[in-house]
């Protein structure tokens, strides 16, 4: 059990055509222990640690708490496989969501990029592996807003214009900044879970209530 409990990240770099990466993707449907990531002939592969996975449900939580305390439909799509054959690009993020086009995607059980709108918000995590290099695809597709984790903070990205900003704020919730979950995601490896849901839920409340 130890050794499952701390399984390693691994990360395989390979130069393939966009119909090799379509095969693995079939190969691998339903199998959420592995990620792909496409550019232009260039495939990552990844397996995360289980300390990737209870951060990326950690921070979900804390976008769903906040959202269902602003009353705001939202649909997760976590790692759901985007992929756009024209542009060369494909990815699966580590967790993402969609808000004010949920309804227009509610339903669909698969999406096409070429005819559905992106995710408004993408969430990636960098324990060993670093992320910053999607960032590109993200901006191909139109991802408004990433959030990033890595070295113990996390960072809110928006798009405008040709790029990417680092913002205090994040557009999708304006009263919610970067250095607030910081300190919520830190709290939540340390503390019991229960616990710290309800304080959590408490902030999110405290957050939605003020002016």
């Amino acid at each position: 059990m130890a050794t499952v409990l701390n399984r390693p990240e691994r990360q395989v770099n390979l130069t393939v055509s966009w119909e090799t990466y379509e095969r693995l993707l079939a190969e691998h449907e339903g199998n959420g222990s592995v990620r792909f990531t496409y550019s232009q002939g260039q495939l990552e592969i990844l397996v995360p640690s289980v300390e990737h996975e209870t951060l990326t449900s950690n921070i979900e939580t804390l976008v769903e708490l906040f959202a269902d305390e602003m009353e705001l439909d939202f649909i997760r799509t976590r790692s759901t496989t985007f992929r756009r054959e024209d542009l060369e690009k494909g990815f699966e993020p580590d967790s993402s969501f969609y808000f004010q086009n949920a309804e227009r995607v509610r339903g669909n059980k698969r999406l096409n990029l070429r005819k559905d709108p992106p995710q408004e918000l993408v969430i990636e995590i960098d324990i060993t592996n670093e992320s910053m290099n999607k960032f590109p695809i993200y901006l191909g597709i139109g991802v408004p807003e990433v959030w990033h984790y890595s070295d113990d903070a996390l960072s809110i990205f928006t798009l405008e214009g040709n790029g990417y900003v680092q913002r205090v704020q994040s557009s999708i919730f304006p009263k919610l900044t970067a250095s607030a979950l910081t300190k919520l995601i830190g709290s939540s490896l340390e503390l019991k879970r229960p616990l710290w849901i309800k304080r959590a839920r408490e902030w999110a409340q405290e957050l939605s209530a003020s002016d």
